[in-house]
This record gives C-alpha cells, structure tokens and sequence, in this order.
C-alpha cells in the first residue's frame, strides 16, 4: 500500500515538474518584444556654437533601445562604433541636397576631417513598413517568407524618430550615444557644415 501511495505521489511530481519545465522553455523561446523609447532632447549643446544665424543647432541623447537599432539593424550598423560619423541627404531631384552632395564630399575626402568622422548618405524620401507581432507569428505558422524590409512596429518608430531628430544633417557620437542636428533654412545649413564639424572633431 505504502509503495502504492510512493508511486502516486512521484508520478504527481514528475508531471508537476514536466508542466513547469514545459511553461519555462516555451516562456524562454518567446520572441522578445521590440521596444520603442522617443530619443530625448538634451537641454544644451556639448560645444558651443557661434555665430550660427538662422541655423539652429539641437543635441539629443540616444536612448538604449534606438542604439540597439542603430548597431544591428539599420544601414549604419557597420559604421556604429567608436568613432563619430555624419548623416545627410542625398537626393539629385532636391536642389538643396546638390550643396550638401558638393561641400561635403569635399569635406569627406579630406584627410583632417576623415581621422574624425566617417559619412553616410540617406534618401530624402523613407520608405516604412511594419507588421505586427501577432501578423508575423501568423505568417510563420503559415510557414510564409516575410519580405526582410517589413519592420516589426517598434523598430519602424524607432527608424522614424531617428530620421526626424537627425533631418537633413547630423553628427552621430556613437561612443557618447548623442546627436547633433541642423535645423533651418537647408541652403544655410550647408554654409555651416565645415564650421559645425571643426567645432565637434574632439567632442
């Protein structure tokens, strides 16, 4: 009898513990939720700037889960390092983006700015598309191919808030996790690039 109740309650174990040790790995192997954080304007710029005119100069903190974007997902992943590089539009339709195309590959061949900053072009016009999390799941199970430009909703965010903090011009710090932005009328901006990156070459 007493090794019949022994059996009983061991076999009440063993299926307690498969069911948890079931509910832990399936918890486990759950894809992680992307998160979304809105990058945060700082309240004063790194190094000062004169004489800037119309042009107004923003600096922002990258918050965790943009530079987790940043590094592994985005076109600058290969460039999301230690050393700081620039961001700009270029766009032959946009008259503006022909002055930045002009002063800054001139810029970027030159050997004192090179040592400090790498440089990388964007399109004007973004193009972003999302699936939620549930839709992907679905289209796994289904055992369909999601298009690899189809963004989970949070990383979409996260590219859109990085494209409108950083505009027509920015400097990206990758080893402080900071932005600095132009913000003004674009044909300023670009009489201001040289100055701007003299300023910030040891920020």
């Amino acid at each position: 009898m007493r090794k019949l109740i022994f059996s009983i309650i061991l076999i009440v174990l063993i299926v307690i513990g498969l069911t948890l040790l079931t509910g832990y790995i399936q918890e486990k192997n759950k894809p992680k939720k992307s998160v979304y954080t809105k990058i945060e304007t700082l309240e004063k710029l790194p190094i000062k700037l004169e004489n800037m005119g119309d042009v107004e100069c923003k600096a922002y903190k990258i918050p965790e889960s943009t530079e987790k974007y940043l590094k592994e997902k985005s076109e600058f992943s290969s460039i999301y390092k230690h050393k700081k590089f620039v961001v700009y539009i270029k766009d032959d339709k946009l008259s503006f983006a022909k002055d930045y195309a002009s002063t800054l590959e001139k810029i970027s061949n030159d050997k004192k700015y090179q040592k400090h900053y790498n440089f990388a072009t964007r399109k004007a016009k973004i193009k972003i598309t999302t699936m939620s999390a549930w839709n992907r799941r679905m289209m796994k199970k289904a055992k369909q191919k999601i298009p690899a430009d189809v963004m989970t909703i949070a990383d979409g965010k996260t590219k859109l808030d990085f494209i409108q903090t950083c505009g027509n011009f920015c400097i990206v710090n990758p080893a402080k996790n900071q932005i600095i932005s132009l913000k003004g009328d674009p044909k300023k901006e670009s009489e201001k690039f040289e100055y701007v990156l003299d300023k910030y070459k040891r920020w």
